[in-house]
C-alpha cells in the first residue's frame, strides 16, 4: 500500500482545490485508491479502481453566445468529474493524483490530459456566433456533431474561418492595405458597440442597434465562411482567425492552453475588458480560408497501429482518431502505443468497454466520454457497438 498528501491548489493553480491525502492498493481486483480531504470531516471515498475507463461528468459553463460543455475541463471557473460508481463522483484533479502516485518534491506540473468539450451556440444570428479569434500557441478541432434546424433549415451551417478570397483580390493581395482597412473598420465598430454596452440599449430597431448592424456586416465581409454539415471537421492551428456560428454545435478538442486574442465580437465581453484586434492581425495567416481548410483537409490519413481506425487530426499536440462501427456487436481494439490517458467520445450510437474474457466494464452513449488512465491501455481490450453507427473520437 501507498500513503501519500498532496496539495491540488498547488499543482493545478486553483485555489478553491483541497489537500488530500491519497492511498492505494493492489489487490486481486487490480489497482485500486481512495481519497480524503485533508483536515475535512468527511470520510474517504470508497476504494476506486485506477485500471478501468470511468465515464467523466461534465461542467456546464453558460456563455454569452450559448454553453460550453466541459468533459476534462479543470479551471477555476469549474472542475469535471469521474463517476466510479452510479451516482458516485470525484473531482478529475483528485482522481488524476491517485493514478500518477506519489510524487517528488519537484514535481509539480499538473498531470497531461485531453481536453474535450461540446461547444453549443445559440440559433439565433445576433446571439450565437463566438468571438472571431486567433490563437499564438493553441490547437483546435472542431467535429460537427449538429446543425439547428432553426437557424439552418437546409442542414447546412457555417464557420468563420481565415479571411475572405474575394476580399483580398478587392485588395490585389495587399496584405499591409487589408489588415491596415479592416482594423479601421473593427475599430469603427467597436466604438458603437461599447456605446451599446455601456448605455445597455435593448431596442433592436434603434438607431445605434441599426448602425451596429451595418458596420458588423462590414467587419464579416473580410472573412470566408466555410459551409459545414453534421460530420464534417474544421481543424484551427494557430494564427487562423475563426468564429464558431450560431446554431453549429461541435465537439472540440484542444491543446490544454487557456489564450487567446479577441479580433472582434458582437457582443460585450464578460472575460475581459478590451479587444486584442492590432496583436491578432499583426500574428493572423493572410491566406483565404477555403486555401487553409483545403490544406488541412489533407491530413486524414490511415493508422498504422489499428487499420479500423483512422486520423482524422494529426496536431502537435494532439492526435484524434475516429472509426464507425456500422453493426451492433462490431468491436474495435483500443489502439496500440498510447503513453497517456486517453478520452474516448461517443458521437453517435453506443458501445461498451469489454476485457478480454468478454466481461463488460463500462457503457458509454452518444454524448457521453470515459476516460482511460494510462495503466489501463494494455487491459481493455475492445470496444464493442451496442447500436448499429457508433462512431468513436479517440484521443
Amino acid at each position: 500500500m501507498s500513503f501519500w498528501t498532496s496539495s491540488l491548489s498547488q499543482i493545478w493553480r486553483i485555489k478553491t482545490l483541497p489537500d488530500i491525502c491519497c492511498e492505494t492498493k493492489l489487490d486481486e481486483n487490480g489497482v485500486q485508491g481512495r481519497v480524503q480531504v485533508r483536515h475535512g470531516s468527511q470520510p474517504p471515498t470508497p476504494w476506486i479502481p485506477l485500471n478501468q475507463p470511468l465515464k467523466l461528468r461534465v461542467h456546464r459553463e453558460e456563455k454569452p453566445w450559448g454553453c460550453e460543455v466541459w468533459f476534462t475541463g479543470i479551471e477555476e471557473r469549474g472542475v469535471c468529474s469521474v463517476e466510479y460508481a452510479p451516482g458516485q463522483t470525484l473531482a478529475l484533479p483528485s482522481y488524476l493524483e491517485l493514478v500518477a502516485g506519489p510524487r517528488t518534491a519537484d514535481e509539480t506540473q499538473p498531470t497531461d490530459i485531453p481536453l474535450l468539450k461540446i461547444l453549443e451556440p445559440h440559433h439565433a444570428t445576433q446571439l450565437g456566433c463566438l468571438y472571431i479569434e486567433v490563437h499564438e500557441q493553441k490547437w483546435e478541432t472542431y467535429f460537427v456533431s449538429n446543425v439547428d434546424a432553426q437557424a439552418w433549415p437546409n442542414g447546412i451551417g457555417q464557420v468563420l474561418f481565415g479571411f475572405s478570397a474575394q476580399k483580398i483580390s478587392e485588395f490585389q493581395g495587399d496584405e499591409k492595405s487589408f489588415k491596415r482597412a479592416l482594423l479601421c473598420d473593427v475599430k469603427a465598430y467597436e466604438a458603437v458597440r461599447n456605446e451599446i454596452d455601456v448605455l445597455s440599449v435593448t431596442e433592436v430597431d434603434s438607431p445605434l442597434h441599426q448602425k451596429e448592424a451595418k458596420l458588423w456586416q462590414t467587419v464579416r465581409s473580410y472573412f470566408e465562411f466555410i459551409n459545414v454539415r453534421v460530420g464534417d471537421i474544421i481543424r484551427v492551428p494557430p494564427f487562423v482567425p475563426h468564429s464558431l456560428q450560431n446554431g453549429v454545435q461541435v465537439v472540440e478538442f484542444q491543446t490544454p492552453t487557456y489564450e487567446r486574442l479577441i479580433l472582434a465580437f458582437n457582443q460585450k465581453v464578460l472575460t475581459q475588458n478590451h479587444w486584442d484586434t492590432e496583436r491578432a492581425l499583426e500574428v493572423a495567416i493572410f491566406k483565404s480560408g477555403t486555401q487553409l481548410h483545403a490544406e488541412l483537409s489533407d491530413l486524414r490519413k490511415n493508422s498504422t497501429s489499428a487499420p479500423q481506425w483512422s486520423v482524422s487530426v494529426d496536431f502537435p499536440g494532439f492526435q484524434v482518431l475516429s472509426v464507425e462501427l456500422e453493426d451492433s456487436e462490431q468491436f474495435v481494439e483500443i489502439p496500440e502505443g498510447v503513453k497517456s490517458h486517453s478520452v474516448v467520445f461517443v458521437l453517435t450510437g453506443a458501445i461498451e468497454f469489454q476485457t478480454a474474457d468478454g466481461a463488460s466494464v463500462l457503457t458509454v452513449a452518444s454524448g457521453e466520454a470515459a476516460l482511460i488512465p494510462i495503466q489501463k491501455q494494455k487491459e481493455v481490450l475492445s470496444l464493442t457497438a451496442l447500436q448499429p453507427h457508433s462512431k468513436l473520437l479517440f484521443v
